[in-house]
């Protein structure tokens, strides 16, 4: 077990940059457990605007900038992340639905949570396949690794362009 202590050591990492990762994980846990803790004083006075800001874009926005500020420039992973935050949309809908009508029935706290994990799931699932099948096909590069993609592609366009203008089967006379 001690050996696991060292383990970020070995992978090359300093303490120093160790330590400033903790302090950026300590940042994101406060600023964020503060949100929750917002959200829920509001929502004792005003249920109804607690609700809305629990949902609201707010909650994407954090992790949207963390999501940023740990892989800059990476538009892959921040299209992927609003991409399955728009479809996602739908199993949260779903989820607040299924209380919504349980608690209309007025049924016990525990009964409303299952149902509503229940369908959440099951949509949760759903969203995870239909999306899941395109993540697969867009694998995630690091920001430098994508730029060079970017010129790959962009020189191998230039270069066939060329081509077919110097063969004269650009289409064009």
């Amino acid at each position: 077990m001690p050996q696991l202590v060292f383990w970020p050591l070995a992978c090359g990492k300093t303490v120093k940059s160790i330590g400033n990762s903790l302090v950026r994980f300590i940042i994101k846990l406060l600023i964020s457990v503060g949100m929750i803790i917002l959200c829920s004083q509001i929502g004792r006075k005003l249920p109804t605007l607690g609700g809305l800001l629990a949902v609201m874009p707010l909650t994407g926005l954090i992790v949207l900038l963390w999501l940023y500020s740990d892989n800059p420039g990476n538009f892959d992973i921040m299209t992927a992340y609003a991409k399955g935050a728009l479809w996602g949309i739908i199993p949260s809908t779903l989820f607040f639905a299924v209380a919504f009508v349980c608690f209309r029935r007025h049924l016990p706290l525990w009964k409303v949570l299952c149902a509503s994990f229940t369908v959440w799931i099951v949509a949760a699932a759903v969203h995870q396949l239909v999306l899941g099948e395109s993540e697969k096909k867009n694998t995630a590069c690091t920001p430098g690794e994508c730029r060079m993609q970017n010129v790959e592609e962009i020189a191998t366009e230039d270069s066939e362009s060329t081509e077919r203008k110097e063969s004269g089967t650009d289409g064009s006379k």
